[in-house]
C-alpha cells in the first residue's frame, strides 16, 4: 500500500474526502468515540464526587446505593409515624451535651414538647444548638433555682406530624417516659389537611397517604438502574424541585372539612394525659402573615400538582380558626393555653419561613411558655409534690428512682 505523502510545509496530513486530516471513513467512529468517552469521564468524575461528599461529611459508606439505603432508614417503629426512624433516646434528642439533664439525686419534672417541626426546632437548632424546648428548660431551671427538683424537656416535636400522630406517639412511646408535664403545640400540619383532595374517611388520610409523605417502601415508585446511581438520583431530586416550584391558588372561600378531627385529638390527647395523672398545657402556634415566607416553605412540596391553597389573608383566617380550637379545648377542661401567635404576630424578621422560626425567635416561644407555666397552679402543684418527695427520700422514706435508670424501649 503506497503510503500518504506527507506536507513539510504544513505539517499536515493531505485532507481526505472524509474530512480534513483523515484517512478514509474512519472520523465518523474517532469523533464520537472521543465525546461519548469524555462524557462518561465526567460522568464517573461527578459520581466519585458526590460519593467522596457523603462519605466525607455525611457519614455514609462510599458505595451505598442510594436506591436502597432510604429502605434501610425508615424502618418505622409504627407505621403511622412519618418520617421515624427506630426508637431513639429522648433524653438527648436534639440537645448539645451540656442541655442532657442529668438526676444526681434530685427529684426530676419531665415536660414532654409534643409537636411537628416547629417544635424539632431544627433550624434555631443548626443556627445556635437551642430549641424553643431546650431554651424552656434552661429559663424553668433558673427560675426553680432548687438544688433539689430539675426540670427536664424532652423534644417529641416530628417534622409533619399531625395531631393524630402525636396522638399514637403518645401512646406508643411518650408515656413510658413517664412525663408530669404534656405540652401540645401544633396548628399548621393539622389545618393543610383541608387543602389536599379527597374524602375526609379515614381522617386525614387524603393528606398523609400521599408519597410525599409515606416511606419508600410504601410507595408505587419502584428504583431503576440510574436509581443506583449517587448523581442521577441527586439531579432527579434538584428537577422535582424545580419543576414543583408552582403553587396554586384559589380566591374562592375554602371549607375546613376536617377541622373536628383536630379538635377530637385534641380532646383525645388530653384524656390520656389526664388518665396517666399527666398535666397538660396547650400553645397556640405562631405564623407570620407574608406571601413570600409562605412560598419559601410550600414552593418546592412535591404534593403541590395535588393542592389548590388559598391566598395569605384566607390563610391567616383558617389558622385563626385554628388556633381558636386551640383555646376552646384549653378552656373546656381547665388548662392553661399560651398565646404564641400573638406574641409573634408581627415580628416577622423572627422567621426563617410561614412557621419555622430563628433561634430569636425560638428563645421568645420558649418564654411565652415560661412566663405561662410558671403562673400555672397544676405546675405549682408538681413543684410542691416533687419536693415532697425528695424530702421523703432525704429522709430514707423514699426511693427517688428516676424511669430513665431502667431502660427503656419499644
Amino acid at each position: 500500500m503506497k503510503p500518504t505523502p506527507f506536507s513539510p510545509q504544513t505539517g499536515k496530513l493531505p485532507d481526505s474526502p472524509a474530512g480534513p486530516g483523515c484517512s478514509g471513513g474512519r472520523a465518523w467512529f474517532y469523533r464520537p468515540a472521543l465525546a461519548s468517552g469524555s462524557i462518561l469521564a465526567l460522568l464517573l468524575a461527578l459520581e466519585i464526587g458526590f460519593r467522596i461528599y457523603d462519605s466525607a461529611f455525611c457519614g455514609f459508606p462510599f458505595l451505598w446505593d442510594p436506591a436502597s439505603s432510604s429502605r434501610k432508614q425508615t424502618t418505622l417503629c409504627n407505621p403511622f409515624l412519618l418520617f421515624r426512624g427506630g426508637w431513639q433516646d429522648y433524653r438527648t434528642r436534639t440537645k448539645r451535651p451540656d442541655q442532657v439533664i442529668k438526676p444526681d439525686g434530685r427529684e426530676v419534672v419531665r415536660i414532654v414538647c409534643l409537636g411537628g417541626s416547629t417544635t424539632q426546632d431544627t433550624t434555631a437548632f443548626v443556627e445556635e444548638g437551642i430549641t424553643y424546648p431546650t431554651e424552656l428548660q434552661r429559663l424553668l431551671n433558673e427560675r426553680l433555682a432548687d438544688d433539689r427538683i430539675v426540670v427536664e424537656t424532652i423534644n417529641a416535636g416530628f417534622a409533619a406530624h399531625s395531631t393524630l400522630h402525636m396522638l399514637i406517639l403518645l401512646q406508643t412511646e411518650l408515656l413510658e417516659l413517664k412525663p408530669d408535664v404534656l405540652i401540645v403545640y401544633e396548628n399548621i400540619n393539622d389545618l393543610t389537611v383541608n387543602y389536599f383532595p379527597g374524602p375526609t374517611l379515614p381522617a386525614y388520610a387524603n393528606k398523609f397517604l400521599h408519597p410525599y409523605y409515606l416511606p419508600p417502601e410504601m410507595t408505587v415508585e419502584r428504583a431503576t438502574l440510574l436509581d443506583h446511581s449517587r448523581f442521577y438520583t441527586w439531579t432527579k431530586a434538584r428537577l422535582r424541585t424545580v419543576v414543583n416550584r408552582t403553587i396554586r391558588y384559589t380566591d374562592e372561600p375554602l371549607d375546613l372539612p376536617h377541622a373536628h378531627v383536630f379538635r377530637r385529638n385534641l380532646q383525645s390527647m388530653i384524656a390520656v394525659a389526664q388518665a396517666h395523672g399527666i398535666h397538660a398545657v396547650l400553645g397556640q402556634q405562631a405564623l407570620a402573615a407574608d406571601q413570600a415566607l409562605f412560598e419559601k416553605h410550600f414552593r418546592t412540596k412535591s404534593y403541590n400538582t395535588v393542592v389548590v391553597y388559598p391566598r395569605i389573608a384566607q390563610l391567616v383566617q383558617h389558622f385563626e380558626h385554628y388556633n381558636g380550637i386551640v383555646r376552646e379545648v384549653a378552656d373546656a377542661h381547665g388548662l392553661t393555653c399560651v398565646n404564641v401567635y400573638e406574641r409573634l404576630k408581627y415580628r416577622h424578621d423572627l422567621f426563617a419561613d410561614v412557621v419555622h422560626l430563628h433561634a430569636a425567635g425560638s428563645r421568645e416561644v420558649a418564654q411565652e411558655f415560661a412566663d405561662r407555666i410558671w403562673q400555672d397552679q397544676g405546675f405549682q402543684r408538681i413543684l410542691a409534690e416533687k419536693r415532697r418527695m425528695r424530702s421523703l427520700a432525704h429522709r430514707g422514706n423514699g426511693t427517688g428512682q428516676d424511669p430513665f435508670k431502667e431502660e427503656v424501649g419499644p
